[in-house]
């Protein structure tokens, strides 16, 4: 019996530790104010990098501003000031921006992913844009990773992450408090795990969760705003890192302002309400407009972003570590506990600011609750923002506090597994799962080729079929997801059986065809259907054929006798294969009552 795994990608908490909210925990000292990532000056020898040898690593993802064509992607071990060490291994994206690339020896600290150069088709404006070896996007990926995005995004976290390390920050807490930050500030539970779908790609989206189609509506939304400001969205992203580098999107990178190069050849000043406000406004047109194929009708990023900052002597401060809440489904109970770390445990949580959404509660700090039945035609709402409190057991006690959002989303869809069937060595295209429920149509696919693969040499389609050769005999067993039309999902366990090829039974199944053969005085013909049966073959006919009887041999050969106004034999050979079987050849049967011979041909598929 398998164990169905029904929700949401990232349905569980993430409970990282994010540092930066304890700049607004209740008295302490002031936060530090991070400067840029200083450079290295030549000569110079830089921090000792973190990273040391571990067993091969391999890393697998994609580069997106729209998937970077033909990128290289550089690893690089980060120094514990957070400047770039040893290259660790290099890597070109493919044709849809995705890379694998083997780390040997792997790393056991926090490493930098870097590209450069490559070209993209703009989500927005549908521009070829060729990119320089200057043109460079980033992502700062914790110890351990093995599935990495690098994009705008990632760039942003990692810039800041950068800094935060050259200012005396831990690496290792600095690029999760990052990685976290703006994680918060743009709803996405994991930027670097979560790998974003084009969202202008139907074929893509076919099998993409709601998140990974949400992350790619942000990415649109890039794309978007860089078309309003008249620049390119590569330039923008690195404009956006610039501003986040003091922790805060406020239009400079401390006390500077920030320009940036526009399409026509000049220079404007990045607005100060750029990465929060301006974003918002133009994600909400990405998401209105006819380009946007994701189906997902709305999504919010932070309204009043906190500051990614703290300072060194913070660490023993309280501060919240779950900053991003599971989405919820429709008319389904769900809870998750809202945690915190350093202070006086235990703690308490209370509402400051805004109240809960209609069926939820905040007990302790466990918050619950079932949402009601989304609107017909709804696929998903988001609540009213509010602000959680946390608190300590200190004298005098101390806090901090977050604002949440809860994303209430249409009940996904039911995946049943099916049991196939294939043989050695032959090439098998078998149905393993159908889908049910949630908003059809449905895509399949496998969650994790780190989590029971499919056999080897074999792929799971779209359509819930398993294809490909197996060489060896058994019963195989892997996981398998369905994915709707608005990114709902579930996963469960299907398999499939491998056993010793009976030659003749490739061959079994229903056919359906014709004949056409001529004689001296016009032309008869008819439809054939035949059933055939570990080499016997029976079928009937219409017209001045009625039925066919016969077989056929290992070699795919046939032969048959045909009855009926006109009596004979028939002849062909059978076909494997990718896109089915079928059977053709001749045949000549003799009409007595006429005193006339019929000779023509006839073909069949197999249904």
């Amino acid at each position: 019996m398998s164990t169905s795994k029904k929700g949401r990608l990232y349905v569980p908490v993430f409970e990282l530790t994010l540092l930066f909210l304890a700049s607004l925990a209740c008295g302490g000292t002031t936060p530090v104010t991070p400067t840029r990532v200083p450079a290295t000056p030549s000569g110079e020898t830089p921090a000792a990098p973190t990273v040391t040898s571990a067993p091969p690593t391999e890393l697998t993802g994609n580069v997106v501003k729209a998937p970077l064509v033909g990128a290289t992607v550089d690893f690089y071990a980060l120094n514990e000031d957070g400047a770039k060490g040893r290259l660790l291994g290099s890597t070109t994206t493919d044709a849809s921006g995705s890379y694998t690339v083997t780390l040997n020896p792997g790393p056991t600290g926090p490493i930098l992913a870097e590209a450069s150069g490559g070209s993209y088709v703009d989500e927005w404006t549908g521009v070829n844009t060729v990119l320089t070896s200057t043109d460079i996007l980033t992502a700062a990926l914790p110890a351990g990773t093995q599935r990495a995005t690098v994009n705008p995004v990632t760039h942003m976290a990692a810039t800041r992450a950068r800094v935060m390390a050259a200012e005396g920050i831990p690496l290792a807490t600095a690029v999760d408090a990052a990685n976290v930050g703006v994680a918060w500030l743009y709803g996405i539970p994991d930027t670097i795990g979560v790998l974003p779908a084009l969202a202008t790609n139907a074929d893509e989206l076919s099998t993409a969760t709601w998140v990974e189609r949400t992350y790619g509506i942000i990415l649109g939304g890039i794309a978007r705003l860089a078309a309003n400001l008249d620049v390119r969205a590569i330039d923008l992203g690195e404009a956006l890192a610039d501003d986040l580098s003091d922790g805060v999107f406020d239009g400079k990178n401390g006390t500077g302002t920030i320009t940036v190069p526009t399409i026509g050849g000049g220079t404007i000043t990045l607005p100060a309400t750029a990465g929060i406000a301006d974003l918002q406004e133009a994600i909400d047109l990405f998401v209105a407009s006819n380009i946007n194929k994701t189906n997902v009708t709305v999504v919010q990023i932070s309204r009043s972003p906190l500051p990614i900052q703290f300072g060194v002597n913070d660490a023993g401060r309280l501060y919240v570590t779950s900053t991003v809440l599971p989405a919820w489904t429709e008319n389904q109970f769900g809870s998750t506990k809202l945690t915190a770390a350093g202070g006086v445990p235990p703690y308490q949580c209370f509402v400051e600011a805004g109240s809960l959404p209609v069926g939820f509660s905040l007990n302790g700090c466990v918050l619950s609750g079932t949402p009601p039945v989304l609107a017909g035609g709804t696929t998903m709402t988001i609540t009213a923002p509010f602000t959680v409190t946390i608190t300590d057991s200190a004298s005098p006690a101390t806090s901090a506090s977050v604002e949440f959002r809860i994303t209430i989303l249409r009940a996904g869809p039911t995946v049943t597994p099916i049991e196939g069937t294939c043989f050695v060595n032959v090439l098998c295209k078998t149905l393993v799962a159908v889908g049910d429920g949630g908003t059809p149509p449905y895509g399949f696919t496998h969650d994790t080729f780190a989590n029971d693969p499919p056999p080897l040499g074999t792929v799971i389609l779209t359509s819930g079929e398993l294809s490909g050769t197996i060489k060896t005999e058994g019963t195989f067993s892997f996981s398998i997801c369905v994915v709707d039309n608005i990114g709902g999902f579930s996963c469960d366990t299907t398999s499939v059986i491998v056993v010793k090829e009976n030659p003749l039974a490739r061959y079994n199944g229903s056919y359906t065809g014709s004949y056409s053969g001529s004689h001296p005085y016009g032309t008869e013909t008819g439809s054939v259907n035949l059933v055939v049966t570990d080499g016997a073959i029976t079928g009937t006919a219409t017209g001045a054929i009625t039925a066919l009887e016969g077989s056929v041999d290992a070699t795919g050969s046939a032969s048959l006798t045909v009855s009926g106004e006109c009596a004979g034999t028939a002849i062909g050979t059978f076909s494997v294969s990718d896109t089915g079987v079928s059977v053709s050849g001749t045949f000549s049967c003799t009409a007595s009552a006429f005193g006339v011979t019929v000779s023509g041909t006839w073909s069949a598929t197999r249904q």
